[in-house]
């Protein structure tokens, strides 16, 4: 096949192809326990083409297991060799067809087209989806019309077939600067390496104005090409036929061996266009980093890989890099990559491009990265699509150490040429010696905490008098304070137990739901209450009260576990290996961030994206720290007016994964709304007003002071006990808001953490809340809280209370919601209310919103992580963020998708109508007006009939006809003209189309 092969010769083959599929194809893991399986399996591997043997992977001894691919007409000849050789194995994979068509879609022979040639006319790239070589091209292509000064279009040569090797430098045209290499796809069927190549692209092309890329493209230009080996991708994309979609072909003699090396070193065009690059007058001697991408094992690999033990001369330098890369790595989800040599690791092989990248080439940091997945999981080169955008997230990680590192060793560089000093006229210190601007920082970095004096003159002094960064003095200071600070808040809660507890009787439930509501002679902060028998019970003790609670635990046969032994301990690996994140040097996703540094990035946002975004302050808390609502929404309006969806976090001051959560929804709706056709098409109709921290005050104390603080900080009321009386700060302002308040769920003590205040609507915080909603209402509200994974639908003050159309409209959405967001990960979210999942809360921010306010669909989300023996409860580590804000923003996007069906799209079809009408308003269906006097909110709201009385009732079958005619939105869809078509249509009227 050739790059100018017509469609009609693409459709034989594939239809060749599908005639190749009838046999079947299986996986089987070959494990070897002695020498001599090995050496049987070697004997195997040698002779595999004779018996249409396809390895995947191959052990590197006795101890390593091996994979392979046999179609069914061979099977027997397999089998009979291992019995033979008394080899032990598993078969891993039944049908390889059916689990490519099931992590690539493309299940059907309509989806299969698209493999063979992709619609390239989208200005956006779907990272979600393996597309084809030309898809990759056109996107880059793109990027050089958006980012002319950034981006430059390259071809680095042509290959066997006639197709151009393309990639794009990012950086400008500095021929001063470093190159940092970047190339994917040299092997054919390992799909994900070339997308994860597009994706750095992404990253450097999107984030070029965050200042950590930002510094990196100052220093640094990118060199990146996608597909070495676009000739062999499009062959293996031409069909689902394992044969076709699993061929490598490149160290073997054999020219039908998967590792064939050719008839001499760089025989291949694709191999010669890598190297010609890399000695040519424009790369030569700039090339500090060279990374290939690769699948499968997850394994970080440095030179050598011919043979064992044998390494480059500065392989601590490799192997130093190497580990803070794959930790880095690790810190986004988890997954875990070993460092090392390829024949220390996996197996001798000669001829490697990484390996004659370091000796021949001479670049400094050289990696060959095999991705996802881990070499247990059985999926092997067949990557489910799911995980495309989490493996290019974490090995962006990853890779963004190597370029820092490149960096340093630029700075460094830069630091040995000789130069003066600056000095630092005018200023003195230590023994009243004239110092430079180099001993000042030092001696900040030094002496901060004997000398703190020093260091308040030097941002003064050095703003005026230095060359040397002021902003880098600062980062010293605020390094050393945090580090202090952090010193002291974790310390208070030393030796503090988490104490896990599954009830399994009734009595055991009563016993706890006396501690937690009466006074305990116990220090106890309950972070999961007892609801009922088996509901897991999450409680912190202090370490004074800890032995004789648990021995009362014992004495009453109730299960517990001892989930953290040192809750201080917990809290500091809840932030990761950094104690803090230095705001001077960008806002971090990724992280857990205070106030100012949430504030900072919306004003930046707003700076960034002015026509998009909006900044709202909608009061202040009692400490007069505003509540900044964020307003974002598309540049085109379509319809003229749009409908609206709030979002809030930290109404709870502990729960820190919802305001990092919601800045994360904010993050993927405007860099989405360029790259997402989807997003971009509900940023169209939809305002998105975001609030990511609803009590400011309680948070900030929670990072300051306590890091189980809950409520906000309202001035100390008193309660009175029996022998004293006791003054408590703070409300919890979940359960300060007008619906059923105070009537169940909640606590009338000032020290109770469901203190519901004095009234309702007593704290500053909710009314500003209320204030706005008001004027503004939504057409969706969602509260993010944590933790326990459950999507709660209103109402929570009782059991078995629900809204009218609890069953037509919240639990049915709520249920698409949650599917969304369980395909992303595989988190599980359970449904339903709050009551009758947990426990009654009266006075909730989701059952006003619906009660009062009569939102349609008003949520309370409670994030990550499920409440079960082994979660992290509130202190989820900060490797989960991105996890979960991506997670959620697929279920968010669900909602909102309901929003325009629901209140956009009628109005266009009354647009689209032949007959003249009045354009029809977003409207909510069922909803009657609750008297604002009543005293008790009505529980059930008695649904409006509706009707479109200036016209009359649109048939179906006409409706399909104009989705064909027009196509708008997409409706026409089956399955969406069919759900639409009951709500719109006369109900006479029989569908069909």
């Amino acid at each position: 096949m050739t790059s100018t092969s017509s469609p009609q010769m693409l459709i034989l083959l594939f239809f060749s192809f599908i005639s190749l599929s009838s046999q079947s194809f299986s996986v089987y893991r070959l494990l070897p326990k002695t020498q001599t399986d090995f050496q049987a399996i070697q004997r195997l591997y040698k002779n595999a083409t004779d018996h249409d043997l396809n390895f995947w992977k191959t052990g590197k001894d006795k101890h390593g297991f091996w994979d392979v691919m046999v179609e069914l007409k061979n099977e027997k000849f397999l089998m009979d060799y291992l019995q033979i050789n008394d080899i032990s194995h598993v078969k891993t994979i039944e049908d390889v067809e059916k689990l490519i068509s099931k992590h690539e879609n493309n299940q059907t022979l309509s989806k299969m087209f698209p493999r063979l040639w992709d619609d390239s006319s989208s200005a956006h790239y779907d990272f979600h989806t393996y597309g084809s070589y030309q898809r990759m091209t056109d996107w880059m292509k793109q990027l050089v019309v958006k980012y002319p000064k950034m981006v430059q279009y390259i071809s680095i040569g042509k290959t066997t077939e006639g197709r151009n090797i393309d990639g794009v430098e990012i950086g400008g045209d500095s021929r001063t600067k470093k190159i940092f290499w970047i190339d994917g796809g040299i092997h054919a069927r390992e799909w994900a390496a070339p997308h994860t190549a597009l994706f750095f692209i992404h990253q450097l092309t999107s984030r070029a104005n965050e200042p950590g890329i930002k510094k990196l493209l100052e220093e640094i230009t990118f060199v990146v090409v996608p597909c070495l080996n676009p000739d062999g991708y499009e062959f293996t994309r031409s069909s689902t036929n394992p044969h076709v979609r699993l061929w490598q072909s490149g160290t073997s003699d054999d020219p039908c061996s998967e590792i064939y090396q050719g008839p001499a070193p760089f025989s291949e065009p694709e191999a010669k266009a890598v190297r010609d690059a890399l000695l040519s007058q424009r790369y030569k001697g700039r090339t500090d980093a060279y990374i290939t991408l690769h699948t499968y094992s997850q394994i970080w690999i440095h030179p050598y890989g011919h043979k064992k033990d044998a390494y480059p001369g500065d392989i601590k330098d490799l192997y130093e890099v190497g580990k803070k890369a794959a930790q880095a790595l690790k810190r986004v989800y988890g997954t875990k990559y070993v460092v090392g040599s390829g024949a220390d690791t996996l197996y001798p092989a000669s001829g490697g491009s990484e390996d004659w990248a370091k000796h021949e080439a001479k670049v400094k940091f050289v990696y060959l990265l095999e991705l996802r997945p881990d070499e247990k999981n059985w999926d092997g080169f067949i990557l489910d699509e799911k995980e495309l955008i989490p493996t290019a997230r974490e090995t962006w990680e990853g890779v963004r150490v190597v370029a820092e590192a490149v960096l340093d060793r630029i700075v460094a560089q830069k630091a040995s040429t000789p130069r003066e000093a600056p000095k630092a006229r005018g200023f003195r210190f230590g023994d009243g010696t004239e110092g430079s601007c180099f001993d000042v920082r030092h001696a900040c970095k030094r002496w901060v905490q004997e000398r703190e004096e020093l260091c308040r003159t030097v941002p003064i002094f050095m703003r005026e008098n230095c060359a040397y960064s002021f902003l880098l003095i600062l980062t010293f200071i605020y390094e050393r304070i945090q580090a202090i600070h952090n010193t002291d808040e974790n310390s208070a809660f030393h030796n503090f137990k988490l104490i896990r507890i599954n009830p399994e009787t009734e009595n055991s439930v009563k016993y706890l739901r006396s501690l937690y509501e009466d006074s305990s002679p116990y220090e106890l902060d309950f972070w999961q209450p007892p609801t009922h028998i088996g509901a897991i019970v999450d409680l912190t003790v202090a370490p004074s009260d800890a032995p004789k609670f648990v021995r009362d635990l014992e004495s009453k046969n109730i299960n517990y576990i001892v989930a953290v032994n040192d809750l201080s301990k917990a809290i500091e690996n809840e932030r990761g290996s950094d104690k803090f994140y230095n705001p001077i040097a960008g806002f971090a996703y990724d992280k857990y961030n205070s106030l100012d540094e949430i504030h900072s990035e919306m004003k930046r946002l707003k700076k960034e994206y002015p026509t998009m975004i909006t900044l709202i302050d909608i009061g202040q808390s009692h400490e007069n720290r505003t509540l900044l609502v964020m307003k974002i929404t598309g540049k085109r309006n379509p319809l003229g007016s749009k409908i609206s969806m709030w979002i809030d976090g930290g109404i709870h001051a502990r729960e820190w994964i919802s305001p990092a959560t919601a800045m994360y929804i904010a993050h993927e709706l405007i860099l989405g709304y360029e790259n997402d056709a989807t997003v971009a098409k509900l940023m169209d109709h939809i305002d998105f007003y975001i609030l990511p921290v609803m009590n400011p005050d309680g948070y900030e104390y929670s990072r300051e002071k306590n890091r189980m603080w809950r409520k906000n900080r309202s001035p100390a009321k008193c309660h009175r006990q029996t022998f004293s009386t006791v003054c408590c700060s703070g409300v919890d302002l979940n359960r300060n808001f007008d619906w059923f308040w105070a009537s169940t769920g909640s606590s009338s003590d000032p020290c109770h953490d469901t203190y519901h205040g004095s009234s309702a609507f007593s704290e500053p915080e909710s009314q500003a809340v209320r204030d706005f909603l008001e004027q503004n209402t939504p057409e969706a509200f969602i509260s993010l809280h944590s933790y326990s994974q459950m999507w709660l639908i209103p109402y929570g003050h009782r059991k078995q209370s629900y809204p009218q159309d609890y069953h037509t409209g919240l639990r049915p959405l709520a249920l698409r919601a949650t599917k969304a967001l369980y395909e992303l990960y595989g988190t599980k979210y359970q449904v339903g209310t709050g009551a009758d999942l947990m426990y009654e809360a009266s006075g909730g921010s989701h059952d006003w919103a619906k009660g009062q306010l009569k939102v349609p669909y008003a949520y309370l989300i409670e994030l990550r992580p499920k409440n079960t023996m082994m979660g992290h409860g509130f202190l989820l580590p900060e490797r989960e963020i991105v996890p979960t804000g991506l997670e959620t923003f697929e279920s968010i996007k669900v909602v909102a998708d309901e929003l325009v069906a629901q209140f956009v799209e009628p109005v266009i079809r009354a647009k689209l109508s032949t007959t003249t009408r009045p354009s029809i308003p977003p409207y909510r269906r069922g909803y009657s007006i609750i008297d604002t006097t009543t005293m008790d909110p009505v529980e059930e709201l008695a649904p409006v009939k509706k009707t479109f009385e200036t016209s009359p009732p649109v048939k179906c079958m006409d409706y399909g006809d104009y989705c064909r005619l027009w196509g708008v939105l997409q409706l026409c869809y089956r399955d969406q003209v069919s759900k639409l078509c009951p709500k719109t249509c006369d109900s006479r009227c029989s569908f069909a189309v």
